[in-house]
């Protein structure tokens, strides 16, 4: 018995250890996120989405995870080329959601702290000029990868900046044009996000 309380205690030792060197913050700013490739590809078709969005988000942090959730505006421009008839473009703007879970290892350089990013976003479209649409056709997981850092203007205030490759994967409703040509196949989308905000360490 007694050399169960014991292993108890160094467990409850090590617990409280673990937890002191989880350090929460929590903040807000400003999210760019430009990405292309997105669509279908048959033969003699290409078509493909851009994204150009931009808008507000919050995070918070327990050290080794960042939670984010972002309110995006942007513009969705389709463009269409068909071997011998030519191409053509369209754009629309609309309304987003994303939702992203990073996980990081940060390195403290003094009032710097620099740390590796990866983990995977969800980016929902919530109307397409001003129309509501049904979002789950829309929607696209994502996979991040990049690097961020923390320059602390004092102990508890910090300036968060951050960029990141993305590779988003196909829309249901991409999936679906894929499905009705002979022969195509919905395509991979890429690019970068770009967060800078102000966060606060509790």
């Amino acid at each position: 018995m007694k050399k169960f309380i014991a292993v108890l205690a160094l467990l409850a030792l090590v617990s409280v250890g673990a937890f002191a060197q989880i350090q929460m913050s929590a903040g807000g700013g400003l999210i760019m996120d430009i990405n292309g490739g997105n669509g279908v590809e048959a033969p003699g078709l290409n078509m493909s989405f851009d994204h150009m969005t931009y808008g507000f988000y919050g995070f918070f942090d327990a050290t080794y995870v960042e939670v984010n959730a972002a309110f995006l505006f942007g513009t969705r421009t389709a463009k269409v080329s068909v071997f011998g008839l030519g191409s053509g473009s369209g754009t629309a703007d609309f309304v987003g959601l994303n939702l992203s879970l990073l996980g990081k290892y940060p390195f403290n350089l003094g009032s710097v702290t620099v740390f590796p990013l990866v983990g995977l976003a969800y980016n929902m479209v919530l109307s397409i000029d001003g129309h509501s649409i049904n979002v789950l056709d829309f929607n696209q997981l994502a996979l991040l990868a990049g690097v961020g850092l923390d320059y602390s203007f004092s102990e508890k205030l910090f300036l968060r900046a951050s960029a990141l490759f993305q590779l988003r994967f196909p829309s249901k409703d991409q999936e679906d044009a894929a499905a009705m040509l002979s022969g195509a196949s919905s395509t991979l989308g890429m690019g970068t996000v770009i967060k800078v905000a102000i966060g606060y360490r509790f």
